[in-house]
């Protein structure tokens, strides 16, 4: 809960500076505008009211309209963006339209400001969001994906979505249980939005972001299992580390890994034939849902200068703290 406590206070300090700053050049360009009832309440009204009105008008639209509505929703944004903190400063500062503008146009500087900060600053070395696209840590972190009920213990599963809708697929239920339910809900539900602090030192079992090695654009969402100078083995679905059974955390009692993959005929790494053997600066890492995860027992191409299945020191981002959004699925993990 430390490291969410960090993760939080980088946001908050982030937003409070930032509504800061757009309050000290709002004031800049009422100056410029030549407004006569300046106050650091007024001053502090707008500041504050600006935003909400942005963020609420922004949650209906988006609630209200369909993706289909690109234009509307592109109207608003243009509406919200540019006209009403015009209308919100003459208002409170009794300014016409023009002087209002004048203003506005100088508060904007902090936003510009802002952007920097965030990309040469907090993205680059404190914290960044992401979007999950695939099932690989279910049910911990989803992707897109379907529901049902598991076929062992009745715990809501999740697989993600198929093409093939004459089978069963394989879902993983919030107890690890996989199984093929027959009462699937195929409508397609949104994927997890999570939080990684880069200012982290990742252990073992965090969920880590890294570049995935075959290529360095891709970045991956998995378990750390192994650390620097481990012989890693799969053995009876559990982890060994030089030849000791790990035993996991709380949150992921039961998962079982594989080291027999279904009609796969390359390389398991970390099986009994092939244990994984990492160097000073290498991690071994898998996905939850393990019967469908391109992890580090089935890559085939490493690193310059490392194995296939090791995820280099250099190729890591950060570490997973918190799912963010949906709110009903809210957790932090560190």
């Amino acid at each position: 809960m430390i490291a969410t406590l960090l993760v939080g206070s980088v946001f908050v300090g982030t937003l409070v500076f930032s509504l800061a700053l757009w309050g000290f050049f709002l004031s800049l360009g009422l100056r410029w505008a030549k407004a006569k009832s300046v106050s650091v309440i007024r001053i502090a009204v707008v500041t504050l009211l600006v935003p909400v009105l942005d963020l609420l008008i922004t949650a209906v639209s988006h609630a209200v309209l369909s993706d289909e509505a690109l234009g509307v929703l592109i109207a608003i944004r243009l509406v919200v963006t540019f006209v009403i903190p015009c209308m919100i400063i003459g208002m409170i500062f009794h300014l016409s339209l023009l002087r209002s503008l004048q203003a506005w146009l100088v508060a904007l500087v902090s936003q510009l400001l802002i952007m920097l900060l965030v990309f040469l600053v907090v993205r680059p070395f404190l914290v960044e969001t992401f979007a999950i696209p695939t099932n690989s840590m279910a049910p911990t972190i989803l992707g897109q994906h379907w529901q049902g009920t598991c076929a062992k213990c009745g715990s809501p599963a999740f697989c993600s979505p198929s093409l093939d809708f004459a089978g069963s697929p394989q879902m993983i239920c919030s107890r690890f249980h996989v199984s093929q339910p027959q009462n699937i809900d195929r409508r397609v539900y949104q994927g997890d939005r999570i939080v990684a602090a880069k200012f982290l030192r990742p252990d073992r079992w965090d969920i880590v972001i890294f570049r995935f090695p075959e290529n360095p654009s891709v970045l991956f969402a998995k378990r750390l299992v192994g650390l620097p100078g481990e012989t890693i083995e799969i053995r009876d679905g559990c982890v060994l580390a030089n030849g000791r059974k790990l035993t996991p955390p709380p949150s992921v009692q039961g998962i079982e890994y594989l080291s027999e993959v279904e009609n796969y005929h390359g390389t398991v790494w970390g099986s009994a034939d092939h244990p994984a053997k990492l160097g000073n600066d290498e991690y071994f890492v898998l996905g939850d849902f393990s019967a469908q995860a391109r992890d580090s027992r089935l890559w085939e191409r490493g690193a310059a200068g490392h194995s296939p299945y090791a995820v280099p020191a250099s190729n890591m981002v950060g570490v997973v703290t918190n799912i963010y959004w949906p709110n009903s699925r809210w957790i932090a993990f560190r």
